[in-house]
Parts: C-alpha cells; structure tokens; sequence
C-alpha cells in the first residue's frame, strides 16, 4: 500500500556468528533476524551486493547484502531460515512464559499496540 512492501516479523537476537565473505572469515553479531533475512552487526561490514555465508553452531545461511552502514549490514537470505533451528542452536528458542502475552489474534503483545 502506498509504495510500501511487507516485512516479515522479525524476532530481536544477540548472536555471535562467524562469517566468510571471498576467503576471508570475520566475527559478527546478528542482531535481529526473520524468515528472509538478518541484520547484523561487524566492525568491517561487507559491501552491498556481495555474497556471505553466515556460519553458527553448524548451520549455514547463505545471501546478499543489501544495505550496509558504518557497523551494520542487512542480509536477504538465499533460502528460508529456519528460526526454530537457528534459536534452538542458540540456546534462545522462545519461553513458554511468553504465550502469556500472545493477543487474541496471537502476535506479542507490544507496547506500540496499546
């Protein structure tokens, strides 16, 4: 609407990443990611349009930057990422004590739904 496109729901993370970009591997922090993408933060961010592969706990996620900023960058993936995968290999999979703030039509209660 308006020129506006969809975003998917992100889910806000801290975690530490290895990622190759050429030959080269560097240490980041992703710090929110969803099912098409990440953001992420480094102290030499890649350049737009490069390909990275993202390595943690043994699962890979391939893709693009897409943007980048002096510290962060964003990541379209290649393919889906499975969050539940990605999170459970974190050891920050979602709280059953969340679901008591799941709303009638079952996203999280946010403050900027009030």
């Amino acid at each position: 609407m308006f020129g506006r496109h969809f975003r998917e729901q992100r889910k806000m993370v801290l975690i530490t990443a290895q990622m190759r970009v050429h030959d080269k591997w560097h240490k980041i922090a992703i710090i929110n990611v969803s099912v098409s993408g990440l953001l992420a933060r480094s102290s030499e961010p890649p350049s737009e349009g490069v390909q990275v592969e993202i390595h943690h706990r043994g699962m890979i996620i391939q893709g693009t930057v897409m943007r980048r900023t002096s510290r962060r960058f964003a990541i379209k993936a290649s393919a889906l990422i499975d969050l539940n995968r990605l999170l459970a290999k974190s050891d920050i999979a979602s709280k059953s004590s969340e679901s008591k703030w799941l709303s009638r039509n079952g996203w999280l209660w946010h403050w900027r739904n009030r």
